[in-house]
């Protein structure tokens, strides 16, 4: 498989859809404890002709609070569990990164990675390992899921999403984020967000566009996200890592 089409699958099955307003993962910081996930529904096309079709879940939650120096910090964990379908072949696939994060950080107009004290990755079932770079775009996707601010922001009409909290009225944001891969080449998003303040990290439904650049061989990716559950018992998926 080309570079590029490797890039293509490996966002594809582990990009989450939870961006918030313009400034990464959180637009909102609920109480420690708190969990929600979201269905994901994507369509993609690679360099090639290549589609794909993927279907699965992304659990958030704060999963521990604790002080650093003089820092109250945040354990975030996310787990992607997905799995992709591109003609006959099925390949499914479960991660878990847990990142200790200063709170003043987790706001907007901030850069969550820039500010990461601790951070682990465990892929399937295996150990946890530490995860030195999380703001590499080129080793995971954690540089779209906790960005720096977007750009070209622009606020939407309210519209209707229908989610877990039922049928109710968003507001909705919109922008942009140019993420610089290996060898320089830039990989283009186009990201829009449907935003309530009952949802515990404030984001209802998703819709991305993801654009690989030509020079690493093209693809787009279009896909959808709504929350479908939370809850305050969150428990850490990798308690072990700290």
């Amino acid at each position: 498989m080309s570079y590029a089409r490797y890039l293509l699958a490996f966002f594809l099955l582990v990009l989450p859809a939870v961006l918030a307003r313009a400034d990464g993962l959180l637009c909102q910081l609920p109480k420690d404890g708190t969990w929600a996930t979201y269905d994901i529904d994507v369509n993609a096309k690679g360099p090639g002709g290549m589609d794909m079709s993927i279907k699965g879940t992304v659990y958030l939650a704060s999963v521990g609070q604790v002080t650093e120096g003089d820092q109250p910090c945040r354990w975030i964990e996310v787990q992607f569990k997905m799995t992709m379908t591109m003609g006959e072949h099925k390949d499914e696939k479960t991660e878990t990164s847990k990142l200790l994060i200063p709170e003043k950080y987790l706001a907007k107009g901030e850069s969550p990675l820039e500010h990461v004290l601790r951070a682990w990755i465990r892929r399937e079932k295996g150990e946890p390992q530490k995860l030195d770079k999380p703001n590499d775009i080129d080793a995971g996707p954690l540089p779209l899921i906790l960005s720096a601010p977007w750009k070209d922001v622009k606020q939407l009409d309210k519209a209707d999403v229908e989610c877990k909290l039922g049928k109710v009225a968003c507001e909705g944001v919109q922008g942009t984020l140019e993420l610089k891969m290996r060898q320089d080449k830039v990989m283009k998003c186009k990201l829009e967000n449907r935003l309530h303040a009952d949802s515990p990290f404030g984001v209802a439904a998703s819709h991305w566009t993801i654009e690989l650049p030509e020079d690493a061989g093209g693809g787009t990716m279009e896909w959808n996200a709504k929350l479908a559950d939370f809850g305050a018992d969150a428990k850490s998926k990798i308690p072990d890592a700290k």
